[in-house]
């Protein structure tokens, strides 16, 4: 199959719309769980697209093939520079929501994405990169262990209000154990609705 004429570029305002689209074909795909597989609004894309430009450990990049009114934006994939883990002094560019519409898939845009993101991370100094990704979405798993990536960690995620409930009249956590930041947020966000208690199982 011809490959694709596409090049990557930082997101832009102008983009919110046509990545709206994307992510929830993302979401369809992935089958991801809880509030996230809600499809953002172009607003809220458009506010973040802001957020990030403002931010220079965080990127969002798309791969955009040219068409007879202009260019569409066909793939997609989120960057942020981040200490490979909370106690490493390496950094590593941490790549999620890898993304390419299916029409578009096999024409080497992944590739495309996967290496403006190794050459962001050369530029910054990072000498890692890793890539998260649904565990569902066997395409995109094969193609990553394809180009030579290896499972790092799994991660499963949760609504906190349903975690919540599952472990209603479990042990709860101490006010200390969270010390004094994670009062305060506690406490802004009125997640006080019942005493603080632990309970000792035998």
């Amino acid at each position: 199959m011809a490959r694709t004429r596409a090049s990557v570029r930082d997101a832009v305002a102008a983009d919110a719309d046509a990545l709206a689209r994307l992510w929830a074909d993302l979401l369809m795909v992935a089958g991801v769980p809880g509030r996230t597989s809600i499809p953002p609004s172009s607003s809220a894309v458009a506010c973040r697209l802001e957020a990030i430009e403002g931010n220079l450990d965080r990127r969002l990049l798309v791969a955009v093939t040219p068409v007879d009114e202009g260019e569409i934006v066909v793939g997609a994939v989120y960057l942020a520079r981040e200490p490979l883990t909370p106690l490493h002094d390496d950094f590593a560019v941490r790549a999620s929501y890898l993304h390419v519409l299916a029409d578009h898939r096999r024409r080497g845009i992944g590739r495309s994405l996967l290496d403006a993101a190794a050459s962001w991370a050369v530029e910054i100094h990072a000498e890692h990169l890793v890539v998260d990704v649904n565990p569902n979405v066997r395409e995109t798993n094969r193609f990553l262990a394809r180009i030579g990536l290896r499972p790092l960690v799994g991660q499963r995620s949760v609504p906190v209000a349903a975690l919540r409930r599952r472990i209603a009249g479990g042990p709860l956590v101490a006010p200390e154990v969270l010390g004094e930041p994670g009062r305060r947020l506690a406490a802004v966000h009125g997640r006080r609705q019942r005493p603080w208690r632990v309970v000792a199982r035998g």
